[in-house]
């Protein structure tokens, strides 16, 4: 290779994966330097392809839901996705939101983060309240923990384990998700059936407001209709929220995002 890319856990392209020189037969010997990124993509589309085949599949009339981490642009036609191993931090839920909004225009509409975060020892119980409250409105939600960090037990962060008020508060953003059920299915039936996207930046339907170029992850879009602005910062009961033509609105709390 002329270079080495200098990524955190070192080695060069050829670290942990087929030499790139390698050929694919089936596929008319092409490299796998060519091919590497596209491999998640057809191993989601060989399963879903075999899934959905009366010869092969016994069960080939029921709709298949395949979870994959590695996907290409296009891949939301046979496979969900999630964003992979994030840390138990009020960033990553931030960093969430713009990594659903990628993979949406990526062409993989139904796209979720491991909700209260992978990676870490102790659980926060108001940011996992708060990220729960977030998933709300992914289109893809789950909770997904690391079972050890650093030799020792990770502390489980499975909703009915928080401490009030904090219960309650995920109790009602799980209830409050299946009110909105019916809606983002609608969305991603029709991304389904003509293209589209579920979860999207402000500015995508408001393009000529320059306010939403900044800050595009504290508000996003859901289904086309529903505003939705989460808490992303600690001990938070008061904050701002801008809406479209120059109007800020103070909130006391999210339950008044969802009730007004």
């Amino acid at each position: 290779m002329p270079f080495i890319p200098g990524y955190s856990n070192g080695g060069n392209l050829d670290n942990n994966t087929l030499s790139l020189n390698a050929t694919h037969p089936g596929l008319n010997n092409e490299t796998e330097y060519n091919l590497h990124n596209l491999f998640g993509k057809m191993m989601g589309k060989r399963t879903y392809e075999f899934l959905t085949d009366s010869k092969q599949y016994v069960n080939s009339d029921k709709r298949p839901f395949i979870l994959s981490r590695s996907t290409f642009p296009s891949s939301g036609k046979e496979v969900s996705h999630w964003l992979g191993d994030n840390k138990r931090e009020w960033a990553y839920m931030n960093y969430s939101i713009a990594g659903i909004m990628n993979f949406n225009m990526f062409g993989i509409p139904h796209t979720g983060a491991d909700v209260c975060g992978f990676f870490g020892e102790m659980r926060d119980d108001d940011m996992c309240s708060r990220w729960i409250q977030l998933a709300t409105f992914y289109p893809l939600a789950r909770a997904h923990q690391n079972l050890t960090w650093n030799g020792g037990a990770s502390e489980p962060s499975e909703p009915y384990r928080l401490v009030e008020p904090y219960l309650t508060y995920a109790k009602n953003s799980i209830h409050d998700r299946y009110q909105y059920l019916r809606h983002m299915y609608t969305c991603l039936f029709e991304s389904n059936q003509w293209g589209g996207s579920c979860f999207d930046p402000l500015f995508y339907y408001f393009p000529t407001d320059d306010n939403l170029f900044d800050s595009i992850e504290s508000s996003f879009m859901v289904g086309g209709a529903l505003k939705v602005s989460p808490v992303l910062s600690p001990n938070t009961t008061h904050f701002q929220s801008y809406f479209p033509a120059g109007k800020w609105v103070s909130l006391k709390n999210f339950s008044e995002i969802i009730d007004s």
